[in-house]
């Protein structure tokens, strides 16, 4: 239901009527009337700033940004190396009194959060946030000192997180203005919630946006005029997938790992193929391996027995247990799942082969009717093949790259064409068999150089392309290439160390390289584009004159 009173803002009714008869009765009895306010609340609440940073936290936010687990410990573990942060794992969400939170805000005062630096400089009392864990042991994640260079790509981003963290904690709490209403239409009650941010406080440093929710003072009794009338039909939906920020939270609740393995863990499941994307999704294999342990008599797949073994460890450290005591527990745990693997060995293998041969469906198959295509996915490559097993799709390629089914067929061998997305690059068009010549030509850059082979486009096992000789390892000439933007073949031979001439499309804009990037060419063509813009510029200045 939408009101009109100085500006729109909308009601709802309090509850989901899963009746449909229901629901249309009491929208039909409303429809076209206005409604009475019978009550209106207002409210001040504050917006607590966030407690200091532990690991698990750290990586929560960093994922937020686009930095997986693994990647971000390990991009803090050498900013903390080079004496940047504090040491980046650890429980603790309480600043000790032994930092000197005004020697570190001193060593900040350069940064590109100075203005809040100095700030919190001029504050009577420093009074950080807390958070519910305090520990002995380290310190939360902050930063101890400002880097003397710039920091370059998610160095700089992660740096630049532990850094805005740090101040939020530090600054003042955020303020907001809480309005609540209840409207009467016809004896049925809706709610009105509206919110507006008065004080952005620490929400400044981090960079939010607050979403603010518009509701007018209304005043008991006064009437609002109905403009809009809305039923919405919906239908129960699934939990959302986790993503990692939320996986590493769950991981944290039920007692999986620890703040120095969780990043780890998910980064092997990654590796090894049993979990993909973000929002996180389980693979076939990842599916068919919790079948196939979940088929075994054992504990093994319960949280609990994790759980159990890191409780133990911790009561290690409290002198509440022995090693040895410890130790034995997990000999005769571990014993005890191996033998019922050993005893199901057969059935373990044929459930785990049967996830494996599932895939996941592209798309159909044009030598087959009702037949599907299946792409599998391994730890380094991907088969592509028919649900047919007679069927002459059935290939392996390098895994890289996300891969769907074209529309296209091959103009060379007529078998279908695929699309591989990798991140940062062009879509590129392939033939689904990678022994195909139109992939051969297509990949063919031209001659190599040092030996006369052929320069072909190759992707590392990291995303990134360049062209390598086909004579590799005989020969092993490669060239770097641009990781954004469209390869284009030119047909012209650099004259000065003799590789192919290629262009690069991006943006609107296409320019000519070597790929050798030493090369002379590179360096006359940068010197002449830098002459041309600075005749564009006096050209520009001498016309406004």
């Amino acid at each position: 239901m939408v009101f009109d009173k100085d500006g729109k803002f909308v009601a709802r009714y309090p509850e989901n009527i899963k009746d449909k008869n229901i629901a249309e009765n009491i929208f039909n009895s409303i429809n076209g009337k206005n409604g009475r306010v019978v009550s209106y609340r207002s409210r001040d609440e504050s917006i607590r700033r966030p407690a200091p940073f532990s690991t698990t936290e750290f990586l929560r936010e960093a994922s937020r940004i686009g930095i997986m687990p693994s990647k971000a410990m390990s991009i803090a573990e050498n900013l903390y190396m080079r004496g940047l942060i504090s040491y980046p794992r650890t429980d603790n969400t309480v600043y000790p009194r032994s930092i000197n939170l005004k020697s570190v805000l001193k060593k900040l005062e350069n940064t590109s959060y100075s203005k809040y630096v100095k700030e919190i400089e001029s504050f009577d009392r420093i009074l950080p946030s807390r958070g519910r864990t305090e520990t002995t042991d380290h310190p939360p994640i902050y930063p101890v000192d400002a880097p003397k260079e710039d920091l370059k790509g998610d160095y700089a981003r992660v740096y630049d997180l532990v850094l805005k963290h740090f101040l939020s904690t530090l600054y003042r709490d955020g303020s907001k203005t809480v309005t609540e209403a209840e409207i009467d239409i016809a004896g049925h009650i809706f709610l009105a919630n509206g919110q507006r941010t008065t004080d952005m406080g620490w929400m400044q440093i981090y960079g939010y946006e607050p979403r603010d929710v518009y509701l007018p003072q209304l005043v008991e009794g006064e009437e609002v005029k109905a403009v809009d009338w809305k039923m919405e039909e919906d239908e129960t939906k699934p939990p959302p997938r986790y993503d990692m920020s939320a996986l590493l939270k769950k991981m944290e609740d039920l007692n999986l790992g620890t703040k120095s393995t969780r990043h780890d863990i998910i980064g092997k499941l990654i590796e090894r193929g049993f979990i993909e994307g973000n929002p996180v999704r389980p693979t076939p294999l990842g599916m068919a391996f919790i079948d196939a342990v979940r088929s075994v008599n054992s504990h093994i797949a319960d949280p609990e027995m994790t759980a159990k073994l890191e409780q133990d460890m911790d009561r290690i450290e409290r002198n509440e247990m022995r090693k040895a005591e410890v130790v034995e527990e997990s000999k005769r745990m571990l014993h005890e799942v191996l033998s019922h693997f050993m005893n199901r060995t057969e059935s373990v293998r044929e459930i785990i082969t049967k996830g494996l041969n599932s895939g996941q469906d592209i798309g159909n198959c044009p030598f087959h009717e009702g037949k599907r295509i299946m792409l599998m996915k391994d730890r380094f490559t991907y088969t592509i093949r028919c649900e047919d097993p007679s069927c002459r799709i059935n290939f392996k390629i390098k895994r890289n790259g996300s891969v769907s089914l074209s529309d296209e067929k091959c103009p060379v061998c007529g078998l279908p064409m695929i699309r591989i997305i990798r991140k940062g690059q062009s879509p590129e068009i392939k033939c689904i068999d990678p022994d195909c010549a139109f992939n051969r030509e297509n990949d063919d850059y031209g001659e190599c150089p040092s030996d006369h082979g052929r320069l072909v486009l190759r992707q590392s096992k990291y995303g990134k392309r360049f062209l390598g000789c086909s004579n590799y390892p005989k020969c092993t000439v490669t060239y770097p290439l641009p990781q954004m933007g469209k390869i284009i073949k030119t047909g012209e031979t650099c004259q000065y160390c003799g590789a192919p001439i290629l262009a690069v499309s991006r943006g609107g804009r296409r320019w000519k390289f070597c790929p050798n990037m030493s090369c002379e060419y590179n360096k006359k063509r940068k010197t002449s584009e830098g002459t041309d813009k600075k005749e564009r510029r006096t050209r520009k200045n001498a016309s406004k004159s």
